[in-house]
């Protein structure tokens, strides 16, 4: 099913523009003019996501907080950006944005956003804030130990977390054994170029790892990764120099986003497991059911067959079963 996009914008150029640019790769795109206009819009049905650009009263940051339930991505300028992410906005861009750069993010938000059913149904829970583990666990991986250390200095002001610095090696070595981290924050360049996607990759792709949050650190001369990364699987891009208070602090916003993220996708899957071993077993007995046995069974004779082997069922009866419930209960 096509994403529905509304494009929320006061100038009528950069309006039509980005719906035109949406609509040749085939999504459903609707623009507004107006705070007022994209409110009435929103009352008549929601999309999957809102471009927010400028209004002429510059109520955009305003409207951005009203707009908590549904993914906002706000073309602003980079002095900006801190504001738009306290207001709630999912990510930034500028609005000169290159369509790759423009449609990779496009494409992450949505992935990300990609809720249960069970939450379009109406049966999730309230949202909340930023909701996470105590004290969760950062990995840096930088391509030296100086900004390393800078990065855990200027983030660690900002947030109740632990930070490890590790290298490459060290940091695939400890998901292998199962010591993962909630979040790795990587240089797009470590110790050759590109390799800090390379290690994206290999991460994504471990069991110990593939569930935590990502971010690439990107130089300024490194635009071009920014695109390739978020298609890879980052949940975001930043600049690699956090040298300013408000760059620290629009990094340490959109970490703890991300944190928030991880932690509702980790309450999903354990509401799927759980759900799951539900459907597959009695709730007296803790014993697998009807569900569970005969797909099991048929598999058994399955391979037994392919195999040329015997195969065997042990079926126990207990007579007068019911007298044991009456006296001592279920």
């Amino acid at each position: 099913m096509t994403a529905r996009i509304m494009v929320a914008d006061g100038i009528a150029t950069a309006r039509i523009t980005l719906k035109v640019r949406l609509s040749a790769v085939r999504y459903d795109v609707a623009a507004v003019a107006s705070a007022a206009q994209l409110m009435q819009e929103l009352d008549a049905a929601l999309p999957d996501l809102i471009i927010l650009g400028n209004f002429p009263d510059g109520s955009a940051i305003d409207i951005c907080g009203r707009l908590a339930d549904i993914p906002v991505l706000m073309l602003v300028r980079p002095e900006q950006r801190l504001a738009a992410l306290q207001a709630g906005a999912t990510a930034t861009l500028e609005p000169d944005v290159d369509d790759q750069m423009l449609m990779a993010r496009i494409r992450n938000i949505l992935r990300q956003s990609d809720a249960p059913q069970a939450s379009r149904m109406g049966m999730a829970e309230a949202p909340a804030g930023f909701i996470h583990a105590d004290r969760p666990l950062i990995v840096l991986i930088a391509d030296s130990q100086t900004r390393a250390r800078r990065w855990r200095q200027m983030l660690s002001e900002r947030m109740p977390c632990r930070f490890e610095i590790r290298d490459p090696d060290e940091a695939l070595g400890a998901a292998s054994a199962g010591r993962t981290a909630d979040l790795y924050l990587i240089s797009a360049d470590i110790r050759e170029r590109g390799d800090g996607l390379r290690l994206l990759s290999e991460l994504r792709s471990r069991q110990g790892s593939r569930d935590a949050g990502f971010v690439i650190a990107i130089g300024p001369d490194r635009a071009e990764l920014s695109a390739i990364a978020l298609d890879l699987g980052a949940g975001d891009v930043m600049p690699d120099a956090l040298c300013t208070a408000a760059t620290a602090e629009a990094a340490a916003v959109s970490l703890q986003m991300l944190l928030s993220r991880k932690s509702k996708s980790d309450q999903r899957r354990a509401e799927v497991q759980r759900h799951m071993l539900w459907a597959m077993t009695d709730p007296l007995t803790g014993l697998y059911n009807r569900r569970y046995a005969l797909p099991k069974l048929a598999d058994i004779a399955r391979d037994a067959m392919l195999a040329h082997q015997g195969f065997a069922v042990f079926a126990i009866d207990l007579d007068h079963f019911k007298a044991v419930n009456d006296c001592h209960g279920h």
